[in-house]
């Protein structure tokens, strides 16, 4: 039997300052896929500009910075048991909405930071 497929796939959200540290988070995202970890958000994406200090990305399907946090954080949902959210926070930099999704994201899955 092949032993790769009884692997259990993991699965993440990465979170952090889209703003201050997009290019780290991107950088965190291509490490993950190329290990295998499927990151359910962000996507391989790019910022296109910022309204209200939230970044925009180009895969954004709403311009409502509240909907757009809404939906990002239900993919907490997703990630299942072999889930996590992992915390880019260069020089322990977290800003306000990543502070907020730290919590929502510790009482849903195990959290690497």
């Amino acid at each position: 039997m092949n032993q790769n497929t009884n692997k259990a796939k993991f699965r993440c959200v990465l979170h952090g300052s889209f703003r201050k540290h997009f290019g780290e988070i991107q950088r965190i995202h291509r490490l993950f896929t190329d290990a295998g970890i499927e990151v359910l958000e962000p996507s391989a994406s790019e910022v296109i500009g910022t309204k209200d200090g939230f970044a925009m990305l180009s895969t954004d399907t709403e311009t409502d910075s509240r909907m757009i946090e809404l939906l990002y954080l239900h993919n907490l949902k997703r990630l299942g048991e072999n889930g996590f959210s992992y915390f880019v926070n260069p020089e322990g930099y977290l800003g306000k909405s990543a502070s907020y999704e730290l919590g929502i994201a510790r009482r849903n899955t195990p959290l690497r930071v």
